[in-house]
């Protein structure tokens, strides 16, 4: 079903809602929504609320609101990422919500990138991923070092050269995965990760890859080792 973000709106059964300025423009232009269609409203923090476009004007968009529910946040995966150049940072973004990340932390470490996050375009960025993807909530988005990890009791790195044998990633315990910047991790962070009793170096037989792709394919390699158990 298509969904619109619609934050901070109250919403009861029955009610018309009338829907302005961009939201109404995404509906009416972008997406092309006739009249009679159901739709499905998200506000990122676990609504979802299904209404139908009653009236499709100029200038603003009817919605009678048919049912709302509250979904449990079933995110649980964690992720360190390194601060990377913007487009790719945007991907990631999306990707975190896409895939349902509980916790993305844009890390700072030697060769990540070195700028302020534009909350206006993070936003925008957020809004156009649970939009398309219909995921109920946003992923919690914090900046951090490398020290955020001693909190875990699993620490899984992704190393461009070594990797440990028969590494078992275990359900129960509490995990953050950690990716580096496409220069990849200096020796100091190698070791730092390396010598920590929860850490786990995982490698990817793979050419190298972009921060996007690596980060697709960590959470699709942990998720997969999960869903065996």
């Amino acid at each position: 079903m298509r969904a619109i973000y619609l934050p901070n709106i109250s919403f009861h059964i029955d009610e018309e809602v009338e829907v302005i300025g961009n939201s109404h423009h995404h509906l009416k232009n972008v997406l092309r929504i006739p009249e009679s269609s159901n739709i499905l409203i998200l506000d990122g923090n676990g609504s979802k609320i299904t209404a139908t476009i009653t009236k499709s004007e100029k200038r603003k968009t009817t919605l009678k609101v048919n049912t709302i529910f509250k979904e449990d946040n079933s995110a649980t995966l964690d992720i360190f990422v390194s601060q990377v150049k913007k487009d790719a940072m945007d991907l990631v973004f999306k990707q975190a919500c896409e895939l349902k990340i509980r916790t993305l932390y844009i890390g700072e470490t030697e060769y990540s990138q070195r700028y302020e996050i534009n909350q206006t375009r993070l936003e925008s960025v957020l809004q156009n991923s649970i939009e398309q993807s219909n995921n109920s909530y946003f992923p919690v988005i914090k900046k951090s070092n490398l020290e955020i990890i001693k909190n875990y009791e699993q620490i899984l790195y992704f190393d461009s050269v070594n990797s440990q044998e028969n590494t078992i990633i275990q359900s129960e315990k509490s995990t953050i995965l950690i990716l580096g910047p496409e220069g990849g991790f200096s020796d100091k962070e190698l070791n730092y990760m390396a010598n920590m009793e929860e850490s786990k170096g995982i490698h990817f037989d793979t050419a190298i890859l972009r921060t996007p792709t690596a980060f697709a394919c960590a959470v699709g390699y942990v998720m997969g080792a999960l869903s065996q158990k």
